[in-house]
């Protein structure tokens, strides 16, 4: 994303963006809107089909969950709290301004390094039995996420298998 995507998200829906500073530096940054969304029947989507070229214009105020677009952390922070942090507020705002929860969907990017041994397929039910870890999904898992499907051909990304996972996490958990 560039400066003018982020400029158009905080006007968008200031509510849903949040950025994570150390030392005076931006560490850390989310991204989200209202999207209208039952978690009882769920739609498998593309990325680009909501990241609409970085505008993220597929907001709707009307929209009873934040739908987390993006979550980034520079790599020299990671392993800091900073996403939990940023999880945390996320669901802090939910709560303010009456949400159901979050949905995001979560990156197998542990995939990569296992491409040749399993099938995505595989993979994704290794991490729903907990006898494999993903280094994004099981900490989602473990903040109280709750996995709703696979998406295959998310995005293209051959690191996640192009396949995504649609989970929730209820406004009344805490993370």
């Amino acid at each position: 994303m560039q400066a003018d995507h982020f400029a158009f998200h905080v006007d968008l829906f200031p509510e849903g963006q949040w950025v994570a500073e150390a030392d005076g530096q931006i560490v850390g940054s989310s991204s989200g809107i209202r999207y209208p969304f039952d978690p009882a029947h769920p739609e498998l989507h593309r990325f680009a089909d909501l990241f609409d070229h970085g505008f993220m214009r597929t907001h709707r105020a009307d929209g009873n969950w934040l739908y987390g677009m993006d979550m980034a952390v520079l790599p020299a922070f990671r392993g800091m709290g900073i996403a939990r942090r940023l999880y945390r507020a996320r669901q802090e705002m939910i709560r303010s301004i009456g949400l159901s929860g979050q949905v995001i969907v979560g990156l197998l990017n542990g995939y990569g390094a296992v491409a040749a041994e399993t099938s995505i397929a595989h993979y994704f039910e290794a991490i729903q039995t907990g006898q494999r870890n993903d280094p994004t999904v099981s900490i989602q898992l473990r903040m109280g996420f709750r996995i709703l499907a696979l998406i295959p051909d998310y995005l293209n990304d051959p690191t996640c298998g192009n396949a995504g996972v649609l989970m929730v996490l209820p406004a009344t958990v805490e993370v």
